[in-house]
């Protein structure tokens, strides 16, 4: 990466850092002193705000209309709407976004305003159903000489109440449930104190009505007032579907506005003096040389020149890679960047990931399905960088997994020995190599050879970039002896088990190496007893290096998963052919294509996972160390729309 700095006319400095977001190579990086924000920028902000609340608004309360599953699926195959640069720019600037804005704004605080009224009327009615058939107005509760009061009582709690009434009370039922009574009960005004005081003791809770109006006349008002709110409701609704019309336009408003705030943002990184506008910014080697090349001619008096990074500034990092290992910086983006000085590991992970995914998935049947769905993907689908990036991930990984399949023989798990004889049969079985299901030892002993050979990989991979950095003594002393060492432990073990005539020079070339490497690996250590010690401790490595290689054991685990699977899928839709006369196989077809392609889901995300998995914790380890800041550059980007040529 390169860092670079320009010094432009103020005047040009808007058009300049529109023309870099075009090029969309450069990242500017924050160079200004301390001020207060523009107005401009909140207007901006508010504006987005405003735009995603319509949004937001569109997708709570319009109902889409229903459409068939073709119709879902040509929308997404078409993906996002695609516009030339011009047509963009002229749809944004003449809607008149403003106008519909403040209407939804208004709509929607009368939908709220009618939510809250709709909720408050129907409690009130909750309240006075239960005294539906009481037929009195509050203005009847109180004569000269008495005074009634509503309220519920507890059914077990009646008794209570039948002991402090006396002849000069009447008590009216005016509802029945099951646990309480709805009473009205009339006293006599003079004995008000002490009944009241009495009526406590029972139980009773006073009621009051929420009305002037009898019961009924209030439930028949708020019904009526119901129904008005329903169809004010109803009307807004339309209203809003109406201006979702829009919706598109909206989405096309935010897109351009989202992009002329990430140059205003970034106009505040810049130092301006009277006449002069100072930008730092970080670039690609590559694209540094094109900006010496451009920039002039297009920006006369324009001043471009290299700098060195500032004391703990942190150097932004581009994942680049050739059209062949591009696909698998998907993996490596997952784990995270490397730091700047770090080697990228997309290469070097690229044919041990792919292998571990076709061991995972194993079938290739699956392979064959997932190749043909990759390519359609990549081909026919408006897709976004990365997932494309995934998608062309899937093509490596199908065809390692028809090439493990075709050695294991593995064809949605049909078992090829029971088939009729045919020269099909004949041909695939000679392709098969192992069969997983009986011969699970040798594809363990496989996994972990694989293991051994990427951990014995990593150590060179460490060895060449610590020699890229100079750091010979820490290479030659370090992992290059564990490299030969390795080797000597390979060779001990073929000897042992193949030659065991040579055993006893593969035994010497271990101990040799043992020797060799405690003598070696304390030299760090000034103290000649530390470095003894540090390089006797050293040979424990060999406990997490077979700890590490035990953990490619699950290449195993998630091959004979995918086969049982499959197979058990097989054996119950054959089942059903044969439990169900004629009609049999009308089942049996929807129980192979649902459950194979639900065994076929379940393992690439599983085949995924794990021989990711690998990569980050197995490998990654002995050579890197990753936390390494994005590169982000300043350019147009779109959420909801997609330009032409961009």
């Amino acid at each position: 990466m390169q860092k670079f700095n320009i010094v432009v006319r103020k005047h040009q400095k808007s058009a300049l850092l529109s023309y870099l977001q075009e090029r969309g190579d450069v990242e500017v990086v924050d160079v200004r002193t301390k001020k207060e924000e523009p107005s401009s920028e909140h207007e901006i902000d508010l504006l987005l705000a405003e735009l995603d609340f319509v949004l937001d608004l569109f997708k709570e309360r319009v109902v889409k209309e229903k459409e068939g599953a073709l119709t879902g699926i040509k929308k997404f195959l078409a993906g996002p709407l695609e516009f030339s640069h011009q047509d963009f720019e002229k749809i944004c600037r003449s809607f008149d976004y403003s106008k519909l804005v403040n209407d939804l704004k208004k709509w929607d605080n009368d939908l709220v305003r009618l939510q809250i009224e709709e909720k408050e009327q129907i409690e009130k009615m909750e309240i006075l159903r239960p005294w539906q058939t009481l037929g009195l107005m509050r203005a009847d509760l109180e004569t000269g000489r008495t005074k009634s009061i509503l309220g519920v009582l507890p059914a077990q709690a009646l008794s209570n109440l039948k002991k402090v009434v006396d002849g000069e009370v009447n008590i009216r039922k005016v509802k029945e449930e099951v646990k309480d009574y709805y009473l009205v009960i009339t006293y006599l005004k003079k004995n008000e104190e002490t009944f009241l005081r009495d009526l406590q003791s029972t139980g009773f809770s006073i009621v009051v009505l929420p009305c002037e109006n009898t019961p009924a006349a209030e439930i028949q008002k708020i019904e009526e007032r119901l129904e008005e709110i329903h169809k004010l409701k109803r009307d807004v609704l339309k209203q809003i579907k109406r201006a979702s019309r829009e919706e598109r336009k909206v989405k096309m408003v935010y897109d351009y506005w989202q992009n002329k705030k990430k140059v205003k943002d970034t106009t505040g990184w810049i130092e301006d003096t009277r006449y002069m506008s100072f930008i730092s910014g970080w670039t690609s080697s590559f694209g540094f040389k094109r900006l010496q090349r451009i920039l002039p001619p297009k920006f006369p008096g324009v001043y471009l020149e290299k700098t060195e990074k500032e004391k703990g500034e942190r150097v932004p990092v581009i994942v680049a890679n050739r059209n062949l290992m591009e696909p698998f910086e998907s993996v490596t983006r997952i784990y995270g960047l490397p730091e700047y000085n770090e080697l990228d590991p997309t290469p070097y992970l690229s044919f041990f990931f792919a292998i571990f995914f076709g061991m995972c998935l194993s079938d290739a049947g699956y392979g064959i399905v997932l190749l043909i769905a990759s390519v359609a993907a990549v081909k026919y689908l408006k897709l976004s960088e990365g997932v494309k990036r995934l998608f062309k991930l899937m093509i490596y990984c199908s065809i390692t997994t028809i090439i493990v399949g075709v050695l294991y023989g593995a064809y949605f798990s049909i078992s090829l020995i029971d088939l009729p004889a045919s020269s099909l049969r004949d041909f695939l079985l000679s392709l098969q190599v192992i069969d997983p299901i009986k011969s699970p030892l040798q594809i363990m002993i496989i996994s972990l050879l694989f293991g051994l050979l990427q951990s014995w990989f990593a150590r060179m991979v460490n060895v060449k970039y610590l020699l890229s950095k100079k750091r010979i003594k820490e290479a030659l002393l370090g992992d290059f002896i564990w490299v030969w060492a390795i080797l000597a432990i390979i060779f001990f073990g073929i000897t042992k088990l193949f030659f065991p005539s040579l055993a006893k020079i593969g035994g010497y070339t271990v101990i040799g190496f043992a020797a060799i490497l405690v003598l070696t690996q304390g030299y760090q250590k000034k103290n000649i007893f530390l470095k003894f010690t540090s390089g006797l401790l050293s040979l424990y490595k060999v406990v997490g290096m077979l700890s590490d290689i035990l953990s490619y054991s699950r290449l195993l685990a998630l091959g004979l998963t995918t086969s049982i699977i499959g197979l058990v899928i097989n054996v119950i839709a054959l089942l059903f052919r044969d439990m169900v006369p004629y009609v049999g196989v009308l089942v049996m077809i929807p129980i192979l294509i649902g459950g194979h392609l639900f065994n076929m889901g379940i393992n690439i995300l599983g085949g995924f996972i794990h021989s990711a998995r690998l990569q980050f914790v197995e490998f990654f380890p002995k050579f890197m160390e990753g936390g390494g800041r994005m590169f982000k550059p300043l350019k147009r980007e779109y959420r909801f729309t997609k330009i032409k040529g961009n």
